[in-house]
């Protein structure tokens, strides 16, 4: 369960402030993409121990399907019951971040 409120929580994260750059005043210059840098660096540095960079759903869900179709054997294990975790928890993060950044005044 701390692994799925750390894929939530990254991607919320990321999405929110991301949202909130472009109500500032950096939005016209390129140093919107320093920021963007610094906020998955702290997102990284902070939720990382848990599961990794793990902002982007393909970097779990694609190895674990290409290992599940391409590996010998017949006992495979690509740990299913762990999958929807990076798959699902940043789409609803991603989703709620979203929303709460649209109910904010500014």
């Amino acid at each position: 369960i701390l692994n799925a409120f750390s894929e939530f929580m990254c991607i919320f994260v990321l999405l929110f402030f991301i949202c909130g750059i472009g109500t500032t005043s950096a939005e016209a210059s390129s140093l919107n993409y320093v920021f963007v840098f610094f906020i998955i660096m702290a997102i990284g540095m902070s939720f990382g121990g848990l599961t990794g960079y793990s902002m982007n759903v393909t970097r779990d869900l694609s190895p674990r399907i290409a290992w599940y179709q391409l590996a010998p054997g017949e006992n495979k294990d690509a740990e299913w019951n762990y999958a929807w975790v990076p798959f699902v928890m940043p789409i609803i993060g991603g989703i709620c971040a979203a929303l709460v950044f649209g109910v904010l005044p500014l």
